[in-house]
């Protein structure tokens, strides 16, 4: 063992402490606006509560003892043996517990399933048996004087560092899609993505190794990194979401726009906004009220995203009864596909109404141009495009009304 390490430096102490005041502040947040994100990092930060008083005990312990030399009692001993085992096992039950909440408050049918379910369970009870295990051989070893091997004690302490590395590897690509599509929805790039994903996932398992050389708490420490980057995503999607129909925002949609606007010589003409909106929107309201016309909005915003490809469109309510959807356009797909499917399921919409109120949508739509100013003006482009097939659907309303008479 190296000569350094995080107990006898209270290195760990300070860090501990520092990490309790955060996780203090979380909670005290997150209670506020729970959702399923914040109800992973609120469970989580009670389990990281008490790891740190667990860690926290152990190197007062620690100091005490090798200060007061305090060894030849046995409560001491005990103690410091106990604490010691429990911050370990805690460290590797997070992964199961981050699944389990994920599983629990996101979605059971798409995280660790069938033999990886199994095989991650299993991993965590041979743990959970092994540290009881050890609990008990130290209890024979301390209070009952046994004449049993301190090597066998060490051999399960790192017997559930192994249980535990093992089935936090098993759990890797669900941790990995949890994370990404965590971050997502929020103003990150794909390469900030990346990074972010690397830094608390796969750095995590590079440094693994320093648990056995310095006592350093790996798990702990990218366990609070990803608490914390799960409550202030939350905390940004407050401002980025919007609260009726979960899609995100107008304000999502700028700062999406100045970051693809930052590289603006690298945009052509496939990158395309669209302004839809929904005709007769008012008459619903005047007629039905507010709550079947909020109703509308939200069935509008799910025919929004069952018309959208896998992957290159960003959508977003912008005001009122008006979305905006940036595209990339594909040779597979393209701005009349996406249009065609809009009208294809708002017409089966049509069909199921329960409303005497006819859904249907106009779409205005405008191809970036490097002659644009700016965002506003590629913005007000697509606009005036919507009014003017507007006012092309109200032109051919009236000629049908005449020529019915």
């Amino acid at each position: 063992m190296l000569s350094f390490s995080f107990v006898t430096d209270n290195s760990l102490l300070y860090f501990v402490v520092i990490c309790m005041l955060i996780l203090f502040s979380v909670i005290h947040h997150d209670k506020d606006q729970l959702n399923s994100s914040t109800k992973i990092s609120i469970n989580v930060s009670y389990l990281l509560l008490l790891h740190s008083i667990a860690y926290a005990a152990f190197c007062v312990l620690f100091y005490v003892n090798e200060r007061y030399s305090l060894g030849n009692i046995k409560a001491i001993r005990f103690a410091l043996v106990l604490l010691g085992l429990l911050t370990n096992y805690i460290s590797f039950v997070y992964p199961y517990l981050f699944l389990f909440l994920i599983r629990q408050f996101h979605n059971r049918c798409t995280f660790v399933r069938g033999r990886n379910f199994v095989i991650f369970t299993g991993f965590f009870v041979l743990c959970t048996l092994m540290f009881f295990a050890a609990i008990g051989y130290t209890t024979c070893l301390v209070y009952l004087e046994a004449p049993l091997s301190t090597l066998f004690l060490h051999n399960l302490d790192d017997a559930i560092v192994f249980a535990g590395i093992i089935s936090f590897v098993v759990a890797l690509p669900d941790f990995n899609r949890f994370i990404y599509n965590l971050l997502q929805g929020t103003f990150y790039s794909k390469k900030a993505i990346i990074v972010a994903l690397f830094a608390i996932l796969y750095l995590q398992l590079i440094l693994l190794p320093l648990n056995f050389m310095f006592y350093a708490p790996v798990m702990y420490m990218f366990s609070m990194i990803l608490v914390y980057v799960i409550h202030v995503t939350s905390q940004q999607k407050q401002i980025s979401v919007d609260f009726l129909t979960g899609m995100n925002n107008r304000n999502s949609l700028m700062k999406y726009l100045e970051r693809l606007f930052v590289k603006r010589s690298e945009l052509d003409g496939s990158f395309k906004l669209l302004v839809i909106t929904i005709d007769n929107f008012k008459n619903l309201n005047n007629n039905y009220g507010h709550d079947e016309g909020d109703k509308m909005l939200i069935k509008v915003a799910d025919i929004l995203k069952q018309s959208a490809p896998t992957t290159g469109l960003f959508l977003c309510r912008f005001m009122r009864d008006q979305f905006v959807a940036v595209m990339h356009e594909t040779p597979e797909f393209g701005v009349t596909d996406y249009i065609d499917r809009l009208n294809k399921n708002a017409e089966g919409f049509n069909n199921v109404r329960d409303v005497n109120f006819e859904l249907s949508l106009s779409v205005g739509y405008v191809a970036y141009s490097h002659d644009l100013k700016d965002i506003d003006s590629f913005i007000s482009e697509a606009e005036e495009n919507l009014y003017r097939q507007q006012e092309l659907k109200r032109i051919n309303r009236l000629k049908e009304q005449t020529l019915s008479f």
